[in-house]
């Protein structure tokens, strides 16, 4: 990973190693806003029920655009150099994950929707993405919370040969700390992120 995002990376890991791990992508360009606090909030509660997790904000990132190359199937590897690969190797080895990204225009931000679009590659040649559940979070001031999550539902159905199961939050907040004062939202989350952990974790 670029020195950009030497930061992008929080990890918490259980001790024995045998817990299920969840990889978060913040979707939003702030660094600490309040989807990345909504995102936090969900972590917190995987982790305290002994689910490890790992949070990548692409705000930290270096996650250059798609550039539709028309011969991306016949190319050994994505021309891009980026922090693409790094990301992906996390996703791809996670038996959870958390898609979290504030509305812009009812649906996911222009960086949801560069990590979305850079996966294409992998979509391509493999190996296939197949998390066990993942966990949707919407945030937005001015409504389109559904189209949202819809949006990165449909992902999910072009990406995973099989669907997982889905779980999803959403809140209102407009304005930046907003998220911190909602009780609606942080209920919301709190409770998507436990139906996720019963999910990861039943055998």
């Amino acid at each position: 990973m670029s020195a950009a995002g030497g930061d992008a990376r929080h990890r918490q890991r259980p001790a024995g190693g045998d817990a299920p791990t969840v990889v978060a992508i913040v979707g939003s360009p702030r660094r600490h806003g309040n989807t990345a606090y909504a995102t936090g909030l969900a972590v917190a509660e995987l982790e305290r029920r002994g689910v490890g997790c790992e949070t990548i904000s692409l705000a930290k990132v270096r996650l250059d655009p798609c550039l539709a190359h028309d011969d991306c199937g016949t190319r050994e590897r994505c021309p891009r150099r980026d922090d693409a690969e790094a990301v992906f190797d996390s996703v791809w080895a996670a038996i959870g994950l958390i898609l979290a990204s504030p509305v812009f225009f009812a649906t996911v931000s222009a960086q949801m929707k560069t990590f979305m679009d850079r996966t294409n590659h992998r979509y391509l040649h493999g190996p296939a993405l197949h998390p066990k559940a993942v966990g949707l979070i919407a945030v937005g001031g001015q409504g389109g919370l559904k189209d949202t999550l819809r949006t990165m539902e449909r992902y999910l159905e072009i990406m995973c040969p099989e669907m997982p199961t889905v779980e999803t939050a959403s809140g209102i907040a407009d304005k930046l700390g907003d998220a911190e004062k909602s009780d609606a939202l942080r209920e919301s989350v709190v409770a998507m992120a436990g139906r996720l952990a019963d999910a990861l974790l039943q055998t």
